[in-house]
């Protein structure tokens, strides 16, 4: 059976202009001055150039056709039109950030919008405080804050108060994250939806496709949905197990929950709950070519970052590969990559996903 792009064959501009001349040579039209340069030829040429190029249009045309094919705004248009779901926007991410006064050094009245924190560690983002309220003497304030780009940050810690108050430091808080920030839906991930689209509609069919349409439709930072559907905990059980790009938030958990439990055959002994993160810390040298550490650090860290967001719940066949990791570090300009931990594969059980690890040092 052809593929689509055997059936799409474009046509170049030499193409179309070897066809232009054969069809002035059967009209009669002499080709005996039509040498480079020629005014004739010129604007043959021009006008083969612009036909060529409206060619190059007819792939994409019908690529648009099929959710399987079609890309980009082409897939926006695909998918609202028949299923009239909207590709998930990017969103902030919002965590809760405990303020602590030393004795001696309060009381601060804090205001909306008023601190900026950020994440100690190279590439780390800032967040800027979002509510306020009085940090008493030798007490302490939850905060919440919003970071200052869109999308998925990184795991590491709000743990640096950029806002000068002398005698107040951040702890670190047990189930800070309130809202998880999300990348804008990749073709891939909308694609996916439109597909489950029909399952979503019905209780009767593929089971794992219906519990991971309704956990996707429920929030938008749900992006990875795991289904252990084979009794895990005896006869009659599901599981769902959701994240987000980086984790999930336990009020994305929830909604996920609910969403399903509204639309599901009560016969069904469900549980739903976020997968458990997995740290992987990565120890070893990456030699550099001299000038270029500083964008090898900056690639390598967006590269694993990457790495977390693409991988499955449960890893690729149960592992987090070694392999995976040097590949990731291996940038532009980097001579070697010596990792010595892990030494081997990260074995991930159906309900854990790898954490961006990081990188030890890396030299000239």
């Amino acid at each position: 059976m052809p593929t689509l792009n055997e059936l799409l064959q474009i046509k170049t501009a030499d193409d179309v202009l070897a066809i232009l001349l054969q069809k002035l040579q059967a009209r009669g039209f002499p080709l005996t001055a039509l040498q480079s340069g020629t005014d004739y030829r010129t604007i043959l040429e021009s006008e083969a150039a612009s036909i060529a190029e409206a060619w190059s249009l007819i792939p994409s045309i019908a690529a648009a056709g099929s959710i399987e094919t079609s890309e980009g705004t082409w897939l926006d248009y695909v998918n609202f039109d028949r299923y009239r779901l909207e590709r998930n926007r990017s969103t902030f991410e919002r965590r809760r950030v405990r303020l602590t006064c030393e004795t001696g050094f309060g009381p601060y009245t804090i205001a909306d919008f008023q601190l900026w924190t950020q994440q100690n560690i190279f590439g780390g983002a800032r967040a800027q405080s979002q509510t306020g309220g009085t940090l008493a003497d030798g007490d302490t304030l939850d905060l919440e804050f919003k970071f200052e780009f869109a999308g998925k940050q990184l795991a590491a810690a709000l743990d640096t108060l950029l806002t000068p108050l002398p005698g107040v430091s951040i702890t670190v808080v047990q189930e800070a994250m309130l809202e998880q920030g999300v990348d804008q839906e990749s073709d891939e991930a909308y694609r996916e939806r439109g597909r489950l689209r029909w399952p979503a509609l019905s209780t009767i069919g593929a089971p794992a496709d219906i519990f991971r349409a309704w956990a996707r439709e429920a929030d938008p930072s749900v992006t990875k949905v795991r289904i252990l559907d084979q009794h895990p905990r005896g006869q009659g059980t599901v599981d769902v197990v959701l994240s987000g790009e980086g984790g999930i938030s336990a009020g994305a958990v929830s909604a996920a929950d609910a969403f399903i439990r509204a639309r599901m055959l009560q016969t069904t002994d469900l549980l739903v709950y976020a997968a458990t993160p997995k740290a992987v810390t990565l120890t070893g040298t990456v030699t550099v070519k001299s000038g270029f550490v500083s964008s090898a650090q900056t690639q390598g860290a967006a590269n694993l970052v990457r790495l977390q967001t693409l991988a499955p719940i449960g890893g690729s066949n149960g592992n987090a590969y070694r392999s995976a990791f040097i590949e990731a570090l291996f940038v532009a300009n980097v001579l070697d990559v010596n990792l010595t931990t892990p030494s081997t594969n990260v074995a991930l059980p159906p309900q854990r996903f790898s954490r961006s690890p990081t990188t030890s040092r890396m030299t000239r």
